[in-house]
């Protein structure tokens, strides 16, 4: 049986920024578009994995929150050169996502363990790249 672990909710990013009330600038802005979005992406994200239902169709719709947040991410607009990294990042970790949990999706439709389990490793390795991207980011957008 497969199980949805804080793994894919630990996104809970609560992001306060330090920005003096003046601070509009270009960063400012651009930071707070890109948390937005990951903070929308989080609370999409949690939705879906707390849901009743059972767990692979649970996981279809996680694949496909993960698609849609993927493509939010490359329709922002960023002139930042150390965010639109952050932004690539973002990209690639929902997009590697995405496809763990796709490959998870089939492999339990054929019932094959071993490639059930090599699924769950990708999705725990993306796992634990999220944590330090997040602390970049904030470290990045609450500097003065």
């Amino acid at each position: 049986m497969l199980r949805f672990h804080s793994w894919l909710t630990s996104t809970a990013i609560v992001i306060t920024l330090s920005f003096p009330a003046f601070a509009s600038d270009s960063k400012a802005d651009q930071c707070t578009q890109l948390i937005t979005a990951t903070n929308t992406a989080t609370a999409e994200m949690q939705d879906t994995s707390t849901a009743k239902g059972e767990a692979v169709e649970k996981m279809k719709k996680m694949v496909e929150v993960l698609d849609r947040n993927v493509q939010r991410f490359k329709e922002i607009s960023l002139s930042d050169t150390q965010l639109q990294g952050f932004q690539q990042r973002l990209v690639d970790l929902y997009a590697k996502t995405r496809d763990a949990g796709s490959m998870l999706v089939e492999a339990a439709g054929r019932k094959d363990k071993q490639a059930m389990q090599n699924a769950f490793v990708i999705l725990t390795a993306a796992s634990e790249e999220e944590s330090p991207l997040i602390d970049d980011i904030n470290r990045y957008c609450n500097a003065k």
